[in-house]
């Protein structure tokens, strides 16, 4: 069994960045570089018709800052 150094070696070493640099990258831009890498479109899809809050990937991924605009209009700030 692989140590959890081990795991997270592998992940490096299959995105091609280091878990710092990820750490730092938006989700949107997180998923250009993997477009840009991969020469594909990513895309997410659920495989089982759940029923429940909707879609939470909306119209795509979205930044942080746009979650945290959206909650301050809720909430009334």
């Amino acid at each position: 069994m692989k140590n959890y150094a081990e795991v997270l070696a592998n992940i490096e070493k299959f995105i091609g960045l280091d878990l710092e640099k990820i750490k730092q990258m938006t989700p949107t831009s997180f998923r250009i570089y993997l477009e840009k890498k991969n020469k594909r479109k990513l895309f997410f899809k659920s495989e089982f018709p759940f029923i429940g809050r909707g879609n939470v990937l909306r119209d795509g991924i979205i930044g942080r800052n746009q979650i945290n605009a959206e909650i301050d209009a809720i909430i009334g700030f």
